[in-house]
């Protein structure tokens, strides 16, 4: 009994994908066709890593700008002293 219930099921629901297939126009189908065709879908991803590729390369011959920074504060010590090795080894004493 269960399997009849499942085949009518099946049977109505094709028949009404067969009426709804009828009012698709030429333009419908083709859409349908190209948004869901897994090789239109690789050619898409190909371009894009084609494109990345080509952007890559071509940085290559573009100039680099960098910078560097540093922040940090003196504990008053900004003259140069010269150190003696005398006067270290009087200091550690």
């Amino acid at each position: 009994m269960k399997r009849m219930v499942v085949i009518a099921a099946a049977i109505v629901g094709l028949r009404s994908s067969v009426v709804s297939a009828d009012s698709l126009t030429v333009d419908d189908c083709v859409r349908l066709a190209l948004t869901r065709s897994p090789a239109v879908r690789a050619s898409s991803f190909t371009t894009d890593v084609a494109r990345a590729r080509y952007g890559a390369a071509r940085a290559a011959y573009l100039p680099v700008l960098s910078a560097e920074a540093e922040y940090g504060r003196s504990a008053g010590y900004d003259v140069a002293v010269p150190i003696v090795k005398d006067q270290v080894v009087a200091a550690l004493a």
